[in-house]
């Protein structure tokens, strides 16, 4: 084979795998996060109302690849949670698209006694969340939580694999708006 016809042989598989790529590139998963619809991804401030003049109060990023992070006051041994004061690690997890202007979103987080330190119980929090027709800054929806006791220090459950509770928790309320740069 000569060196013109290798060369152009190169090129043009070059060009079927660059097109092929960028097609493919270009396709969005119907199920994922990426899919039609208006961009989810972004930095938000959350308010869950807990009484009056009582608001419960953390932040949640929800990055565009289908992962989300959120932190909130009790963190680092605020008011507490479901089973009360505790030091808590940031909540990880993922997101799905749930229709044209919702999600949902489904975090775990370590809860460790205020005194020891020592993990003492795994928490779920998932969240349905409809963004706002008219300004998709502004965001509302439900949330649960569901906790599970470690048997020990060491011993807590498989995050990934934690059965649904039953009965599950009422839902409670939460606002959140994006922030903006």
């Amino acid at each position: 084979m000569s060196s013109i016809r290798r060369r152009s042989a190169f090129v043009l598989g070059f060009i079927c795998v660059v097109g092929a790529s960028a097609l493919l590139a270009s396709r969005q998963d119907p199920e994922g996060p990426a899919s039609a619809g208006p961009r989810f991804d972004g930095a938000y401030s959350f308010t869950v109302p807990l009484g009056p003049g009582l608001d419960f109060r953390g932040l949640a990023v929800v990055h565009a690849d289908g992962t989300s992070t959120f932190s909130d006051v009790s963190d680092f041994g605020g008011p507490g949670g479901p089973i009360g004061p505790t030091f808590n690690s940031p909540g990880y997890g993922a997101w799905t698209r749930t229709g044209p202007r919702s999600i949902r979103v489904v975090w775990i987080r370590f809860l460790h006694d205020r005194s020891s330190g020592i993990v003492t119980h795994v928490l779920r929090a998932t969240a349905h969340a409809t963004y706002d027709r008219v300004n998709p800054n502004v965001v509302t929806g439900r949330f649960t939580e569901e906790v599970y006791q470690c048997a020990g220090p060491l011993a807590c459950p498989e995050p990934a694999t934690l059965p649904v509770q039953d009965p599950p928790q009422a839902a409670l309320p939460f606002s959140a708006v994006r922030i903006r740069p």
